[in-house]
């Protein structure tokens, strides 16, 4: 038992390997989709990095995320091997970054669990599409740059050269690949720079560059001309709202995708925050009042949270209707509640990590909420906020939480509950992730062998093509009246421009 609690130094490298033949699993079998057409067809066309450039003109600021979907939409079988690394990478890093003295089992199988329980609109846009990819890419790099930074910063090693022209590459492409994740490494640089101004006087010319980098990128993500065209074009009626406007028409969309849609990880962060709030109170035998009004009033406000995550479950399943009113943002007072209760949960959650940790421990934990927060936060202000735009959050939140877990004293029965129910997480999505993309790869097959038949038989004006199985793969099918992917799948499937596409559900 004593292993289950402090785990192996090499336990990562199997979780690692897991998460590396999963994804594998689940790639391998998931066709191109969406815009990926579109980005194959122009990638197989022209030179991918002038096709980049041509964008950032005409199209989308996010220069590296548009190479990227140039480069590899036209390889699939390039991606069938760099999702599945991108992932290992980040749990990988996840591990490293958070590099736990104790409860190292504990640690990497609770990472892994909450990367398999993301929401499955999350899933679908990023974990097993092409262009979603765009958002893991930035993701890895700048997990890299804080395990580097980390590293350099917390300790006395000494910078190198070497140490300027990784960050100055990292944040660059970090800058030029997603706006929110552009703004977070600005937030996440300036922080470095001034810890290394208090505490690391030898490393704030690192930092400095670093900052300076992170705005320059994100300076040419928001100046992109191609970015300021599609916004004109697409966007008039949000251009016209003022700032207050933007925010209230995104304000739902906030909260569902950074609480209420992520049930399984808030409930793992409150679980586990409140395990460590625990071990700290009973460490202290000796409380004044002020402190056990402390106590019960952080350990309410986790229970309504815990209680909040499963309330879907309890109207969904038990028909209890009254605990809508924690999860429901379609309702008033669904929504009030949610607005109210989530500001003081994030409130509550920065006076715990005040009073468990201190010094480094307080800053890097404080670093990672304000790095959750802000990138989606900084959606508020975007006039397209879909679930893909959380990944950055949902994953600072997983950092977070591996975070605590791998500070709290746990006994041996904690650490053996934490592996029932971690490994019970991931054995169950494991099995659910298997079954959805066995049929995936079976419908691709039966629409593969249906699209061969109209490409030999031109005359048919008709392609009647199977959907694929609900919540699996994001733009999969093509709606009545879309016409530019109806046209990027005929064109990558080499059908004839004048053949009508029909999408149907088989029963």
């Amino acid at each position: 038992m004593e292993r289950l609690k402090k785990g192996k130094s090499w336990c990562w490298l199997g979780g690692a390997l897991f998460i590396f033949v999963l994804f594998y699993y689940i790639t391998v079998r998931t066709p191109l989709a969406g815009d990926d057409w579109g980005y194959a067809v122009n990638g197989m066309s022209g030179n991918p990095f002038g096709k980049a450039w041509e964008f950032y003109f005409t199209w989308s600021g996010r220069y590296f995320a548009e190479l990227w979907g140039f480069i590899v939409a036209p390889h699939k079988g390039l991606w069938n091997l760099l999702n599945p690394a991108l992932f290992a990478g980040i749990y990988v890093l996840l591990y490293q970054i958070v590099n736990p003295k104790r409860n190292s089992f504990s640690v990497a199988i609770l990472i892994a669990a909450m990367m398999l329980t993301v929401a499955d609109r999350l899933r679908m846009e990023t974990y097993t599409w092409i262009m979603g990819t765009t958002y893991v890419v930035p993701l890895f790099l700048i997990l890299l740059v804080i395990w580097m930074m980390k590293n350099l910063l917390f300790t006395n090693k000494k910078i190198k050269p070497g140490h300027y022209l990784v960050l100055i590459f990292l944040n660059f492409y970090i800058g030029l690949a997603m706006e929110n994740i552009s703004a977070a490494s600005i937030l996440l640089n300036l922080l470095m720079l001034i810890y290394a101004y208090f505490r690391r006087k030898d490393a704030l010319k690192l930092t400095i560059v670093g900052f300076a980098i992170s705005i320059l990128g994100f300076a040419l993500i928001r100046m992109s001309p191609g970015a300021a065209f599609r916004l004109a074009r697409d966007n008039q009626t949000w251009i016209e709202l003022e700032l207050m406007g933007q925010i209230q028409q995104n304000w739902t969309h906030f909260l569902n995708y950074t609480f209420v849609a992520n049930k399984y990880m808030m409930l793992i962060l409150s679980l586990i925050t409140f395990l460590a709030l625990i071990h700290h109170w009973v460490d202290r035998i000796w409380m004044n009042k002020k402190d056990k009004l402390a106590a019960v009033v952080q350990g309410l406000i986790l229970t309504i949270a815990i209680v909040a995550c499963c309330s879907p479950t309890f109207v969904e399943k038990l028909n209890l209707e009254f605990f809508s009113v924690f999860c429901d943002l379609e309702t008033t007072g669904g929504l009030i509640f949610c607005s109210l209760f989530y500001l003081l949960y994030i409130a509550n959650l920065f006076w715990i990590l005040f009073t468990l940790y201190e010094d480094e421990e307080r800053v890097e934990k404080l670093m990672m909420v304000m790095m959750a927060g802000t990138c989606n936060l900084a959606m508020l202000l975007s006039p397209i906020y879909g679930p893909r735009s959380s990944l950055y959050t949902v994953y600072f939140i997983i950092l977070l939480t591996a975070s605590i877990a791998s500070k709290i004293k746990t006994s041996n029965a904690e650490a053996a509950v934490i592996l029932v129910i971690c490994g019970g997480l991931c054995f169950q999505r494991s099995l659910s992730w298997k079954r959805i993309y066995t049929q995936v790869a079976q419908v691709q097959a039966e629409r593969e062998s249906i699209l061969q038949y109209y490409r030999e038989h031109p005359e048919d004006d008709e392609a009647w093509i199977p959907r694929m199985p609900e919540e699996s793969i994001h733009s999969a099918d093509i709606e009545e009246g879309d016409t530019y992917h109806q046209n990027s799948f005929k064109e990558y499937y080499g059908l004839p421009e004048t053949t009508k596409l029909i999408f149907y559900k088989k029963q």
